[in-house]
């Protein structure tokens, strides 16, 4: 089993290394929080990934909670800070 920071390690690079190319990225895992059009994923990976909901439609997130299972997809953003979400779907 990997230990939490290497995992986290490993998503950050996956998350660096495809911002040239602009792979559509798919994650899944639970929601830590949401504010705004910000959700705080928990991927099953570990660790936890910035998703930016600006390009979702509110409806497809305004009634997730805290703990909710749920499939994120998107590109990463140009500094490589944050996944720039075009999906979100509750997995209940």
């Amino acid at each position: 089993m990997l230990s939490g920071g290497l995992v986290a390690f490993a998503l950050l690079v996956s998350l660096v290394c495809s911002v040239t190319a602009q792979e559509r990225l798919v994650y899944h895992g639970r929601v830590a929080w949401t504010s705004g059009n910000t959700l705080i994923l928990a991927p099953d990976q570990g660790g936890s990934l910035n998703v930016d909901l600006t390009n979702v439609p509110q409806r497809s997130y305004e009634f997730l909670n805290s703990g909710d299972s749920v499939t994120v997809s998107g590109v990463v953003s140009q500094d490589g800070s944050k996944l720039i979400a075009d999906s979100v779907t509750s997995d209940q």
